[in-house]
């Protein structure tokens, strides 16, 4: 197998095997929610929070224009990154 294609076989694994991470880490922290067990201990702006998660999927489209009105500043919540 030529080295490109190995190359590209590896990084498709890599990048899969990440996103099964963060997909069965997700799926604990709902579980850790629903049965009351997960714990909030800071204060977060939900602003940069939602400005981050926007800036992330501008990178992943270019179909969809994302906008986001803020209407109010330091916006707290208590929550967990």
């Amino acid at each position: 197998m030529k080295s490109e294609r190995q190359t590209k076989y590896v990084q498709t694994i890599y990048n899969e095997a990440r996103r099964l991470t963060a997909l069965i880490n997700d799926f604990l922290g709902v579980q850790r929610m629903e049965s009351g067990k997960q714990i909030y201990e800071k204060n977060v702006e939900i602003i940069p929070l939602i400005q981050k998660v926007i800036e992330h999927l501008e990178i992943n489209t270019v179909q969809h224009d994302i906008r986001l009105k803020i209407e109010t500043k330091d916006i707290m919540i208590l929550g967990d990154h």
